[in-house]
């Protein structure tokens, strides 16, 4: 049986399977966990650049946003190195939301945030451009009964149903 494979713009993984699952250990007072597989999640990856009124004038500022390939909810992101990594397509989430969506979704959540962090009610230029899709990696791991994802390039833990796996 051939697997298909293809080659994916990884984001950076910080987080190995053996600290993933020394993780989920320590949290369940027990070494019964082990990593069920890696699933790789889709996200569109954004780069806004803005033109912002200040009282000093106009102020150029550009924001990172990763907008989820699968429920379409944005958030803005720091910088991230991404790595070529290759993929069996059995571990890919399918992409549910369009390039479209997708970067209406950037521009409102840039919009947003940037509203907020400078607290300014008033409009501001935005130029978004699209960078490409990129994948974050996560153990589904299982401790007992429970299902958690542990997120590869942050550490960021997150339980899950039994039925979500």
């Amino acid at each position: 049986m051939m697997v298909d494979k293809q080659l994916l713009n990884v984001i950076q993984q910080r987080i190995d399977a053996r600290t993933a699952l020394r993780s989920i250990d320590v949290l369940a007072g027990a070494a019964t966990a082990h990593i069920e597989r890696k699933m790789y999640y889709p996200y569109y990856s954004f780069t806004a650049n803005c033109l912002v009124p200040t009282l000093f004038g106009k102020k150029e500022m550009t924001v990172n946003c990763l907008v989820d390939g699968v429920s379409g909810l944005g958030a803005t992101a720091g910088a991230f190195s991404i790595e070529p990594e290759t993929v069996s397509a059995d571990d890919l989430l399918q992409l549910d939301v369009s390039a479209q969506e997708a970067e209406r979704a950037a521009r409102r959540t840039v919009s947003h945030q940037l509203s907020r962090k400078l607290r300014m009610i008033a409009s501001f230029h935005m130029n978004i451009e699209r960078q490409s899709i990129v994948y974050k990696g996560f153990w589904i791991i299982r401790s007992q009964d429970t299902l958690v994802m542990v997120d590869a390039s942050s550490g960021g833990i997150h339980p899950l149903s039994s039925r979500a796996a």
